[in-house]
């Protein structure tokens, strides 16, 4: 679709973003590279003839956060040209209400690379790529004394693996590219979407609203008091509730997960669990590691003449590391809406600052390095992922341990994201400066004035005038947007319309 611009809104600058969207391009294409690296690496890995490498404690942790890193970092670029797309085929649909959406749980019908199908193959994308990644690498077996050894190998099938989890989500994300690349603007910045439906004729300003936050926004419109402390995100917004219940759920699931394990490394015996598909038996038995009783032990020997990882024990391992998967990666995505939004609020409060609010180019890179709650959330989602397979030690020709000290790590740190996202949902911004948290609607109407190109500073407070209404405002104060620092303060305890 082409966007064409209102005549009348003509002057309105909006920031195209080209940076941004040259750097996701780029990511895009470096996704690509790691794709093609991770199938070459995994089915050459068949044919190689050393397969077993030597790493300590430290350098498996190392590699571990680097491919967590990497993964995360992929499927980050992904995800914001996924969310460009969908942002502008909701806008499209006429169903965009904020900047910042669930990619992975909105969707447009108007778009193929947007919808219900379109999502899930993205998200079990994300899920397999995590999955594959935590255990691309293997320990060879243990030590006479029982410790796990340092010798290690590859696992050519979880290489593979791990490249179809990213072509999956590549091949989604290219079809929405170019939905993505003729977008208004590329940016991340509430401000620049909210200028883009005004041009493009999807929201008006209504007037009468200029002290009336995310909270009011179904209300009548009503001259209102401006207050010292705004509403919080959990206040305002009904979707943060129920993202916040599934975090701290996640949470208590890991700890039920972990005294299960306790339980069973303190009373299980030794014994035959059951059999899969392939060859051999499952057995439950408790395994202690340098006179540590470290965890559950699900162990199964398999008597392949080779040093290759049999397909049907790769299949089972993975389909359980996966399993397991599956609400971890979904708490962390359903995060992001949390964060998102409470960056969307913090860059519209800027206006009302000392310095005011510089529209300048949002990349979202730039964005995640100088937002402290973005940047938490990139390293929260890394290191949750590391912690969960540090809870899992894969060994190969021998068992599958999973270590209650690893839970321990994964549960604290599900917690620490729970408790992050709850201090930044229920926390309420001090200033009379309504809050938005990235409604778009909201924004328009507290914004009665627009800069254009060339004037990017905007100031909002009180003013001595404003756009006409059909009250009379001269009976009222108003507050709105200018591009010079107020003259006046806001008037606390005030009628403002």
């Amino acid at each position: 679709m082409m966007y064409a611009r209102l005549p009348g809104d003509s002057k309105i600058w909006v920031d195209p973003s080209t940076l941004a969207k040259v750097f996701c391009l780029i990511g895009y294409a470096f996704t690509w590279l790691v794709i093609c690296a991770a199938f070459v690496f995994g089915i050459g890995g068949h044919s190689m003839s050393s397969r077993i490498f030597t790493f300590s404690e430290i350098e498996r942790h190392v590699l571990s956060i680097g491919v967590s890193l990497l993964t995360t970092a992929c499927n980050e670029t992904m995800g914001y040209i996924h969310t460009v797309s969908l942002r502008w085929a909701l806008f499209n649909d006429g169903k965009l209400e904020f900047n910042s959406n669930l990619r992975l749980w909105s969707h447009a019908p108007s778009s193929p690379a947007n919808s219900r199908i379109a999502n899930l193959i993205c998200f079990l994308g994300v899920v397999v790529s995590y999955s594959s990644g935590s255990i691309w690498l293997m320990r060879y077996g243990t030590t006479d004394t029982g410790q796990e050894s340092d010798q290690t190998i590859v696992v050519p099938q979880a290489c593979i693996a791990y490249g179809i989890g990213l072509l999956m989500q590549a091949i989604v994300v290219g079809f929405s590219i170019p939905s993505a690349l003729r977008a208004p603007t590329f940016s991340c910045s509430p401000l620049d979407t909210a200028a883009a439906t005004v041009v493009h004729g999807m929201l008006q300003r209504r007037p009468g609203r200029c002290m009336m936050g995310l909270d009011q926004r179904k209300a009548t419109a009503t001259p209102s008091r401006a207050v010292k402390h705004q509403k919080s995100l959990f206040a305002s917004h009904r979707a943060v509730r129920y993202v916040l219940f599934a975090a701290w759920t996640f949470v208590l699931l890991a700890i039920a997960w972990l005294a299960i394990n306790s339980v069973l490394v303190a009373n299980g015996t030794n014994g035959s669990r059951g059999s899969g598909f392939f060859e051999g038996t499952l057995n439950m038995q408790r395994r202690r590691l340098s006179g540590e009783l470290i965890g559950m032990t699900f162990q199964r020997r398999w008597t392949a003449e080779s040093d290759r990882l049999p397909l049907g024990v790769f299949a089972w391992v993975f389909s359980f590391v996966t399993g397991l998967q599956i609400p971890l990666t979904l708490m962390t995505h359903l995060a992001e809406l949390v964060v998102n939004s409470c960056r969307d609020e913090s860059t519209w409060r800027q206006a009302s600052g000392k310095k005011g609010l510089q529209r300048k180019s949002a990349n979202p890179i730039v964005a995640i390095m100088t937002s402290a709650s973005a940047l938490a959330l990139f390293l929260f989602k890394a290191q949750i992922h590391v912690q969960y397979s540090n809870a899992m030690s894969i060994v190969f020709h021998d068992l599958v341990t999973i270590r209650t000290v690893g839970i321990l790590g994964l549960a604290i740190g599900a917690a620490l994201l729970s408790v992050f996202l709850t201090v930044l949902s229920i926390y309420g911004r001090k200033g009379p400066q309504p809050s938005t948290f990235g409604h778009l609607q909201t924004l328009v109407d507290l914004i009665d004035e627009w800069p254009e190109k060339g004037n990017q500073q905007m100031y909002w407070g009180h003013k001595t005038g404003g756009a006409v209404t059909p009250m009379k405002e001269e009976d009222y104060n108003f507050a709105g947007i200018s591009i010079t620092p107020p003259a006046q303060n806001v008037r606390i305890g005030e009628l403002y319309s």
